[in-house]
């Protein structure tokens, strides 16, 4: 039986998640800008032990804390091809923002869209560009979830107007939200980068930008 469990951190507010088996081995989503507390705090008081890591998209918020997992743990971080380049750019673009504490991710793992197996896991990786060229969103059929970093949110979507940053536009992560996310089961739950939950059948019925 697989667990979701999860954490706020950072300046930027980011969540982070560790899917976890019965043996206490985890895949990290979206490893932010606070290695230390993910570990302290979701980590190491639950016994887990992160396998592999995945980033929704390449921003510093959601890739800053891979290296220390893979320094300790040994965790590959997976990210869809077309955003290697962006999270290779996690250091410029803290200076760039004043983040502080981010590191560039090492032994980055390219991914594509489809079925993909992460050891023991097993994942629908939906290419959704638009909030970047290369946003993911992680479905997990097993536990009627979506994990949809910075592409849909309660009741609005992710940014699109950072030149550079954003590498995506508002109608392509509109496009990519209506014909690759809302077709999914209704109660599928929404995990998202940032703020609260909610589910595929709310959004459909009250997001302002998807109606």
């Amino acid at each position: 039986m697989l667990e979701i469990r999860g954490i706020t951190v950072g300046v930027w507010g980011t969540n982070c998640y560790a899917i976890s088996d019965e043996n206490g081995g985890c895949i990290l989503i979206d490893p932010g800008e606070d290695p230390i507390t993910i570990d302290k705090e979701l980590i190491i008081p639950n016994r887990l032990r992160p396998v592999s890591m995945i980033a929704t998209h390449g921003h510093l918020d959601h890739v800053g804390g891979a290296k220390y997992f893979t320094d300790k743990y040994l965790a590959p971080l997976y990210v869809h091809e077309d955003d290697v380049a962006l999270a290779n750019k996690a250091t410029y673009w803290a200076d760039v923002l004043g983040t502080p504490g981010i590191t560039n991710p090492e032994k980055i793992k390219r991914l594509g869209a489809g079925p993909v197996i992460i050891k023991n896991f097993s994942f629908e990786i939906i290419h959704t560009p638009g909030h970047t060229i290369g946003g993911i969103c992680i479905y997990l059929k097993e536990k009627g979830a979506v994990f949809t970093g910075d592409t849909l949110f309660f009741h609005t979507i992710g940014r699109s107007d950072r030149a550079g940053l954003d590498t995506g536009g508002q109608d392509l992560l509109v496009e990519s939200i209506k014909t690759r996310l809302l077709g999914l089961p209704g109660g599928t739950i929404v995990f998202p980068g940032h703020e609260i939950s909610t589910t595929i059948e709310h959004e459909r019925q009250h997001n302002p930008f998807l109606i």
